[in-house]
Protein backbone atom coordinates (compact mmCIF):
# COMPACT_ATOMS: atom_id res chain seq x y z
CA UNK A 1 0.00 0.00 0.00
CA UNK A 2 1.03 3.79 -1.08
CA UNK A 3 -0.68 6.73 0.47
CA UNK A 4 0.21 10.32 0.91
CA UNK A 5 1.21 11.69 4.61
CA UNK A 6 1.22 14.18 6.92
CA UNK A 7 -1.06 16.68 4.61
CA UNK A 8 -2.68 19.28 4.61
CA UNK A 9 0.71 20.49 3.27
CA UNK A 10 1.47 24.33 4.13
CA UNK A 11 3.24 25.38 0.61
CA UNK A 12 1.03 23.28 -1.87
CA UNK A 13 -2.20 21.90 -2.58
CA UNK A 14 -3.01 18.34 -2.64
CA UNK A 15 -5.96 17.54 -5.04
CA UNK A 16 -5.99 13.61 -4.59
CA UNK A 17 -3.41 10.47 -3.96
CA UNK A 18 -5.41 7.24 -3.50
CA UNK A 19 -3.93 3.75 -4.81
CA UNK A 20 -5.86 2.71 -7.84
CA UNK A 21 -5.16 -1.22 -9.83
CA UNK A 22 -4.75 -1.44 -13.42
CA UNK A 23 -5.89 -4.16 -15.56
CA UNK A 24 -2.92 -5.86 -15.27
CA UNK A 25 -3.92 -6.25 -11.60
CA UNK A 26 -0.73 -4.05 -10.94
CA UNK A 27 -1.16 -1.32 -8.27
CA UNK A 28 -0.15 2.22 -8.51
CA UNK A 29 -0.51 5.60 -6.86
CA UNK A 30 -2.65 8.31 -8.38
CA UNK A 31 -1.86 11.58 -7.38
CA UNK A 32 -2.38 15.45 -8.16
CA UNK A 33 -0.82 18.34 -6.48
CA UNK A 34 -0.61 21.87 -6.95
CA UNK A 35 3.10 23.76 -6.60
CA UNK A 36 2.34 27.56 -6.61
CA UNK A 37 6.05 28.50 -6.08
CA UNK A 38 9.46 28.36 -7.95
CA UNK A 39 11.74 25.09 -7.02
CA UNK A 40 15.23 25.51 -6.93
CA UNK A 41 16.20 23.49 -4.01
CA UNK A 42 14.33 19.91 -3.70
CA UNK A 43 15.09 17.00 -1.07
CA UNK A 44 14.17 14.09 -2.38
CA UNK A 45 14.51 11.22 0.47
CA UNK A 46 13.76 7.88 0.93
CA UNK A 47 13.62 5.67 4.12
CA UNK A 48 13.03 1.73 4.56
CA UNK A 49 11.53 -0.14 7.70
CA UNK A 50 11.21 -3.44 7.92
CA UNK A 51 8.46 -4.90 10.41
CA UNK A 52 9.13 -6.87 13.71
CA UNK A 53 6.35 -6.12 15.98
CA UNK A 54 6.66 -2.50 14.89
CA UNK A 55 8.06 -0.72 11.83
CA UNK A 56 11.83 0.08 12.01
CA UNK A 57 14.81 1.11 9.88
CA UNK A 58 16.36 -1.40 8.01
CA UNK A 59 19.36 -0.70 5.68
CA UNK A 60 18.12 2.12 3.27
CA UNK A 61 18.25 5.94 4.05
CA UNK A 62 19.28 8.00 1.32
CA UNK A 63 18.72 11.76 0.74
CA UNK A 64 19.84 13.75 -2.27
CA UNK A 65 18.84 17.30 -3.33
CA UNK A 66 17.30 17.16 -6.32
CA UNK A 67 17.91 19.89 -8.23
CA UNK A 68 21.85 20.24 -7.16
CA UNK A 69 22.41 16.32 -8.52
CA UNK A 70 20.63 16.68 -11.35
CA UNK A 71 22.53 19.87 -12.79
CA UNK A 72 26.17 17.97 -11.32
CA UNK A 73 25.76 14.68 -13.21
CA UNK A 74 27.89 12.78 -10.81
CA UNK A 75 26.02 10.26 -8.63
CA UNK A 76 27.10 8.08 -5.35
CA UNK A 77 25.08 4.40 -6.09
CA UNK A 78 21.68 5.71 -3.90
CA UNK A 79 21.45 9.27 -5.50
CA UNK A 80 22.06 6.78 -8.94
CA UNK A 81 19.61 4.84 -7.87
CA UNK A 82 16.56 7.75 -6.88
CA UNK A 83 17.00 9.72 -10.38
CA UNK A 84 16.51 6.41 -12.03
CA UNK A 85 13.22 5.83 -10.35
CA UNK A 86 12.46 9.39 -10.85
CA UNK A 87 13.43 9.69 -14.81
CA UNK A 88 11.96 5.92 -15.38
CA UNK A 89 8.64 6.48 -13.33
CA UNK A 90 7.88 10.05 -14.03
CA UNK A 91 9.94 11.04 -17.05
CA UNK A 92 7.56 14.44 -17.65
CA UNK A 93 9.17 15.74 -14.23
CA UNK A 94 12.69 14.69 -14.44
CA UNK A 95 14.06 17.94 -15.69
CA UNK A 96 16.74 20.67 -14.58
CA UNK A 97 15.61 22.96 -11.98
CA UNK A 98 14.24 25.55 -11.56
CA UNK A 99 10.59 23.93 -11.58
CA UNK A 100 7.98 26.72 -12.62
CA UNK A 101 8.07 30.40 -13.66
CA UNK A 102 8.38 33.15 -11.33
CA UNK A 103 5.89 35.31 -9.95
CA UNK A 104 2.83 33.18 -10.94
CA UNK A 105 -0.27 33.15 -10.97
CA UNK A 106 -0.89 36.14 -13.04
CA UNK A 107 -3.56 38.29 -12.67
CA UNK A 108 -3.81 39.71 -16.43
CA UNK A 109 -3.00 36.09 -17.77
CA UNK A 110 -2.98 32.32 -17.55
CA UNK A 111 0.22 30.18 -17.58
CA UNK A 112 -0.68 26.50 -18.63
CA UNK A 113 2.51 25.28 -18.36
CA UNK A 114 6.10 26.08 -17.75
CA UNK A 115 8.98 23.56 -17.08
CA UNK A 116 12.64 22.97 -18.29
CA UNK A 117 13.24 20.38 -20.96
CA UNK A 118 16.98 18.66 -21.11
CA UNK A 119 17.08 17.35 -25.23
CA UNK A 120 19.20 14.99 -26.80
CA UNK A 121 21.72 17.00 -27.82
CA UNK A 122 21.95 17.78 -23.49
CA UNK A 123 20.66 21.31 -24.20
CA UNK A 124 18.02 22.32 -21.61
CA UNK A 125 15.02 24.73 -22.79
CA UNK A 126 12.12 26.38 -21.09
CA UNK A 127 9.12 24.61 -22.44
CA UNK A 128 6.44 27.40 -21.88
CA UNK A 129 2.65 27.72 -22.64
CA UNK A 130 0.72 31.03 -21.60
CA UNK A 131 -2.61 32.65 -22.65
CA UNK A 132 -3.00 35.90 -23.02
CA UNK A 133 -6.94 36.98 -23.52
CA UNK A 134 -6.22 40.77 -23.59
CA UNK A 135 -4.86 42.78 -26.70
CA UNK A 136 -1.24 44.38 -26.37
CA UNK A 137 -0.10 47.37 -27.67
CA UNK A 138 2.63 48.01 -25.09
CA UNK A 139 5.16 45.26 -23.84
CA UNK A 140 7.55 45.78 -21.42
CA UNK A 141 10.28 43.08 -21.55
CA UNK A 142 13.05 43.61 -19.18
CA UNK A 143 16.37 41.31 -18.28
CA UNK A 144 18.65 41.16 -15.59
CA UNK A 145 21.72 39.57 -14.71
CA UNK A 146 22.64 38.02 -11.16
CA UNK A 147 25.92 36.86 -10.26
CA UNK A 148 26.54 34.51 -7.43
CA UNK A 149 28.55 35.48 -4.46
CA UNK A 150 27.66 33.98 -1.67
CA UNK A 151 24.15 35.14 -2.61
CA UNK A 152 22.99 35.82 -6.17
CA UNK A 153 23.74 40.24 -6.86
CA UNK A 154 22.73 42.23 -9.39
CA UNK A 155 25.48 42.10 -12.31
CA UNK A 156 26.14 43.52 -15.45
CA UNK A 157 23.11 43.66 -16.96
CA UNK A 158 20.21 45.31 -16.01
CA UNK A 159 17.98 46.15 -19.53
CA UNK A 160 14.41 47.06 -20.54
CA UNK A 161 12.54 48.53 -23.37
CA UNK A 162 9.06 48.63 -24.34
CA UNK A 163 9.02 45.97 -27.79
CA UNK A 164 5.60 47.72 -29.46
CA UNK A 165 7.41 51.33 -29.86
CA UNK A 166 11.12 49.93 -30.32
CA UNK A 167 10.12 47.14 -33.13
CA UNK A 168 8.15 50.09 -34.68
CA UNK A 169 10.80 52.82 -34.85
CA UNK A 170 13.86 50.23 -36.18
CA UNK A 171 16.20 52.08 -34.25
CA UNK A 172 17.87 50.69 -31.05
CA UNK A 173 20.49 51.37 -28.81
CA UNK A 174 22.84 48.10 -28.28
CA UNK A 175 21.10 46.84 -25.51
CA UNK A 176 17.67 46.97 -27.19
CA UNK A 177 19.03 45.61 -30.39
CA UNK A 178 19.51 42.60 -28.38
CA UNK A 179 17.16 41.82 -26.84
CA UNK A 180 14.94 42.43 -30.33
CA UNK A 181 17.90 39.71 -31.82
CA UNK A 182 17.05 37.40 -28.95
CA UNK A 183 13.39 37.40 -29.85
CA UNK A 184 13.69 37.66 -33.21
CA UNK A 185 16.13 34.50 -33.34
CA UNK A 186 14.43 32.08 -30.27
CA UNK A 187 10.88 33.40 -31.07
CA UNK A 188 10.96 34.35 -34.33
CA UNK A 189 7.00 33.36 -34.21
CA UNK A 190 6.03 36.00 -32.11
CA UNK A 191 8.72 38.11 -33.86
CA UNK A 192 6.04 40.71 -35.15
CA UNK A 193 4.62 44.14 -34.85
CA UNK A 194 2.04 45.02 -32.49
CA UNK A 195 -0.55 44.06 -31.45
CA UNK A 196 -0.17 41.49 -29.33
CA UNK A 197 -2.71 39.21 -27.30
CA UNK A 198 -5.57 37.53 -28.04
CA UNK A 199 -4.03 34.40 -28.51
CA UNK A 200 -1.86 31.49 -26.75
CA UNK A 201 1.79 31.65 -26.61
CA UNK A 202 3.95 28.11 -26.95
CA UNK A 203 7.03 27.62 -27.20
CA UNK A 204 10.36 25.76 -26.62
CA UNK A 205 12.22 28.78 -25.66
CA UNK A 206 16.69 28.03 -25.87
CA UNK A 207 18.69 31.03 -24.39
CA UNK A 208 22.07 30.07 -26.92
CA UNK A 209 25.70 30.91 -25.92
CA UNK A 210 26.12 33.02 -28.46
CA UNK A 211 24.05 35.71 -26.66
CA UNK A 212 26.25 35.28 -23.83
CA UNK A 213 28.87 37.68 -23.36
CA UNK A 214 33.03 36.60 -23.63
CA UNK A 215 33.72 38.96 -20.72
CA UNK A 216 31.74 37.28 -18.20
CA UNK A 217 34.21 36.02 -15.61
CA UNK A 218 33.56 32.42 -14.58
CA UNK A 219 30.81 31.35 -11.76
CA UNK A 220 27.11 30.90 -11.24
CA UNK A 221 24.62 32.97 -12.90
CA UNK A 222 21.07 33.91 -12.51
CA UNK A 223 19.06 36.27 -15.42
CA UNK A 224 15.36 37.29 -14.45
CA UNK A 225 13.20 37.77 -17.75
CA UNK A 226 10.04 39.50 -17.31
CA UNK A 227 7.18 41.22 -19.55
CA UNK A 228 4.81 43.41 -18.27
CA UNK A 229 1.91 45.62 -19.88
CA UNK A 230 1.41 49.38 -19.49
CA UNK A 231 -0.13 49.37 -15.82
CA UNK A 232 3.35 47.43 -14.93
CA UNK A 233 1.61 44.32 -14.17
CA UNK A 234 3.88 40.66 -14.85
CA UNK A 235 2.78 38.69 -17.81
CA UNK A 236 5.01 36.42 -17.44
CA UNK A 237 8.21 35.90 -15.83
CA UNK A 238 10.81 33.21 -15.92
CA UNK A 239 14.42 33.00 -14.02
CA UNK A 240 17.20 31.19 -15.91
CA UNK A 241 20.79 29.75 -13.64
CA UNK A 242 23.49 28.56 -15.49
CA UNK A 243 27.33 28.08 -14.89
CA UNK A 244 30.16 29.90 -16.71
CA UNK A 245 33.61 27.86 -16.89
CA UNK A 246 36.60 28.13 -18.57
CA UNK A 247 35.33 25.86 -21.31
CA UNK A 248 31.78 27.84 -21.58
CA UNK A 249 28.63 27.94 -20.55
CA UNK A 250 27.19 25.09 -18.56
CA UNK A 251 23.50 24.48 -17.96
Amino acid sequence: MIQCIEAPYKLTHLHYCQMEQLENGIVGLNASITIPKVLNFIEVSAKLFYKYTTYRPFMIDWSIEFCQTYRAGRFNPSAAVMLKVIETTLPQYYYSCPHGCIDAPYKLTHLNYCQMEQLQNGTVGLNVSVSIPIVLNYIEVSAKLFYKYTTYRPFMIDWSIEFCQTYRAGKFNPSAALILKVVEETLPLYYYSCPHGNRTYSALWLFGSQFIPEALPSGNYRMDIRLRDSTNTVLIASRIYGAVRKQGLIG
